[in-house]
């Protein structure tokens, strides 16, 4: 039973092997990186560091303001009789 086996595969195998492999075309792999993807990644990257640097300019705008506010809050208070 296995010889018998073994000889239908031995005839079957190359028919559905052989087209694959004789008119499958022949794929070029690209020197670059995947399509799109440095363009997106540029465009993320500029998004990030723009939304850091806003961020940033805010937490300094806040703490450079509150400290003027907490000065002029205590030399009032310290201005006041006793």
């Amino acid at each position: 039973m296995s010889a018998l086996c073994r000889a239908a595969c031995l005839k079957v195998l190359p028919l559905v092997r052989g087209p694959l492999h004789r008119t499958a075309p022949l794929r070029q792999m690209s020197a670059s990186s995947a399509p799109g993807s440095s363009g997106q990644g540029t465009i993320y990257y500029m998004f990030v560091v723009i939304a850091a640097a806003a961020g940033g300019f805010y937490v300094y705008r806040t703490l450079s303001t509150d400290r003027a506010r907490f000065h002029e809050r205590a030399a009032d208070l310290e201005s006041r009789p006793k």
